[in-house]
């Protein structure tokens, strides 16, 4: 007897540890609307944090009012997901490349990164709480993509995809390749001849892989060529994206892409492309280079026909998701971490300001003119 008291006893301790390490309900954050996993904005709505930084409920306002904890309320304002960058060179200085070859598997875009650069600090205060930072690309295979949160500049991921690139910049009269053809045959042939190590990887669809172009051709042949190896490639381009559209029309549910950064003077074959891609089925993010560049790209995509829902979804969620963190962050949902930023108005409005920025359900930044309640 006096051993099943024991186990008992244990049990007991073990049951009472378990309770105390459950995250308890931290506060509730509310605005007048929240951005919803669907790219929607939902009047009325309120969010409940917990003490793991994680998000515990999302609900109507007034279910959440009957609860005896702290509640912080920006009266009028949007609550969303933080924002995503793709593609980006944040935070990375000096060198990040090497140029003297053609296949630099080695030059990992984390090595680059200064986690106290201002660009880091830039983006977040502009409400870009996540990026995945590439390194330069220089050469045909220009090396490892990183995912970091841009509050602290530590990584999500440290590995991730491998970034091919077909855009002038890679083509090198010195050491080769000195064309695009010779740029797709040493992807081709690198990929074929791999049999274990990253690029195995990628052929055989194991890690993520990014074609970085600056013309449609470039694009089209370089997603081509990836695909032909087994490999599930993102296109990351700037220009005539409707031409890739209307190229992979019979595909789109199929493709990932990553448009931008727009300028205000880009060319409507470029900034309709994401509205015709995203209608077909693909899933479209942005790349902004800045947050300003994020939010601009998105809302001249909507200016030019793509949905707003899916446009917001485009600079969180599908973007989180590219970037190989879907799961932990970008979206407002149960479970998800609170990422999040409070906007005076809808995103997608460049009137909109950034009233507070909250990494990990900690505030990081609040603006100068921001005005909240606390009870």
């Amino acid at each position: 007897m006096p051993g099943r008291e024991m186990t008992a006893a244990i049990a007991a301790l073990a049951l009472a540890g378990a309770a105390q390490a459950q995250p308890t309900e931290r506060f509730v954050l509310s605005g007048s609307s929240i951005l919803a996993a669907d790219g929607s904005i939902q009047q009325g709505r309120a969010l409940l944090i917990g003490s793991d930084g994680r998000i515990r409920r999302v609900a109507e306002q007034s279910e959440l009012d009957s609860l005896r904890i702290e509640r912080v309320e920006f009266e009028g304002a949007v609550i969303t997901p933080g924002l995503f960058d793709l593609a980006s060179f944040a935070g990375l200085e000096g060198d990040n490349a090497e140029v003297a070859y053609a296949s630099d598997l080695e030059a990992r875009a984390i090595d680059g990164l200064d986690p106290t650069s201002a660009s880091l600090t830039d983006l977040l205060e502009g409400g870009v709480t996540g990026a995945m930072i590439i390194p330069a690309p220089v050469n045909p295979i220009s090396g490892l993509s990183a995912t970091i949160n841009t509050s602290t500049g530590n990584a999500w991921v440290d590995q991730g995809a491998v970034i091919f690139s077909v855009a002038p910049i890679a083509l090198d009269t010195l050491f080769g390749p000195t064309s695009r053809t010779g740029a797709l045959e040493l992807i081709r042939r690198s990929l074929g001849e791999a049999e274990d190590g990253m690029l195995a990887e990628v052929a055989r669809g194991d890690r993520p892989a990014v074609i970085y172009a600056e013309s449609s051709d470039g694009a089209l042949a370089g997603y081509s060529a990836l695909l032909t190896y087994g490999a599930e490639p993102v296109i990351a381009l700037s220009n005539a994206s409707i031409d890739v559209a209307l190229e992979l029309e019979e595909e789109l549910d199929e493709v990932r892409f990553i448009a931008g950064p727009f300028a205000p003077n880009a060319a409507p074959e470029s900034l309709a492309g994401p509205g015709l891609m995203a209608r077909g089925g693909a899933e479209v993010a942005f790349r902004g280079g800045s947050a300003e560049g994020l939010r601009l790209s998105a809302a001249m995509a909507v200016q030019y026909g793509m949905n707003p829902q899916a446009a917001r979804r485009g600079i969180t969620s599908v973007a989180a998701g590219i970037a190989g963190v879907g799961d932990v962050t970008g979206s407002i949902e149960p479970g998800m971490r609170a990422d999040l930023v409070v906007w005076s108005g809808d995103p997608l409005a460049m009137s909109s300001q950034v009233l507070a920025v909250y990494v990990g359900g900690q505030l990081v930044y609040a603006a100068p003119n921001s005005t909240e309640s606390m009870e």
